[in-house]
């Protein structure tokens, strides 16, 4: 397995000009005051790792400024640099990681060759990203409520895990993220004797495979639910604490539509 040898961060949130951080492989302990950029190491790290599962236009907003978009990261002093013949203008913010094999990923608005990186992806799906964002989400609901957590696990854990393969559209996927997006999307559309566009029909093979997808779906999720029910509360007495809960998965079905509208 291979580990960070350095850390390289130019024109990225609290860097301005081009910085190196020496790991040669070793754990790093971050320490220090608010604003001293401990923070920007972390995103650094997790939006490098999250382009390997994301296509140049939707890193590029990262890379572009403020008052372009408002998911930028480039250091608010950073300087545009001008267009020329073979680049767009842009203003040198990037970042770059090296691993103790010599191998480097790196990102940009010049530079997304991490996007679909095998290895990048792994690294990705074993890492642990933890932030104020993704806990706060746990009690973020009223004493009246029954918790729902599966906005936790669309966003900070199903991009992680991978189910069982199955080719869907003539597409196979196995990424339990990307099987959430399609199982968002439905069956699919056609369009009835008036024109209109409708939901599949029932009968049609388009829709067959709908269900036998999401049954899989369902299956894996499952699966993943009775794994945490089983296992999380010995880690957690592990840690001191005793907590009792059960995780219960409701599937969302899909509800044929005769019109859809726009």
């Amino acid at each position: 397995m291979s580990k960070i040898n350095t850390i390289t961060l130019s024109n990225f949130k609290f860097f301005g000009k081009e910085e190196t951080i020496e790991l040669g492989g070793k754990h790093l302990l971050l320490y220090g005051e608010n604003g001293s950029g401990k923070s920007s190491i972390y995103w650094a790290l997790y939006t490098l790792l999250e382009a390997s599962h994301k296509a140049k236009h939707e890193t590029d907003k990262y890379f572009l400024p403020i008052t372009k978009s408002e998911e930028s990261l480039v250091n608010v002093f950073a300087e545009e640099i001008p267009a020329t013949d073979t680049t767009v203008s842009h203003y040198n913010s990037y970042i770059r990681v090296e691993d103790d094999n010599k191998h480097q990923y790196s990102l940009s608005l010049l530079d997304s060759s991490i996007s679909g990186n095998s290895k990048a992806i792994e690294s990705s799906k074993k890492s642990d990203f933890l932030n104020y964002q993704s806990l706060f989400k746990f009690q973020d609901f009223r004493n009246s409520q029954n918790p729902d957590l599966f906005e936790i696990f669309e966003d900070a854990v199903l991009p992680y895990l991978t189910f069982g393969s199955f080719v869907l559209n003539g597409k196979a996927i196995a990424n339990a993220g990307e099987m959430w997006d399609e199982y968002k999307k439905g069956p699919g559309t056609t369009h009835n004797y008036k024109g209109d566009e409708i939901q599949v029909y029932k009968n049609s093979e388009k829709y067959k495979q709908f269900v036998r997808f999401e049954k899989h779906f369902n299956v894996e999720f499952n699966r993943i639910i009775d794994f945490i029910n089983s296992n999380a509360q010995s880690l957690i007495k592990e840690f001191g604490y005793d907590i009792d809960f059960h995780l219960v998965y409701i599937p969302p079905n899909h509800q044929k539509r005769d019109k859809i509208y726009k």
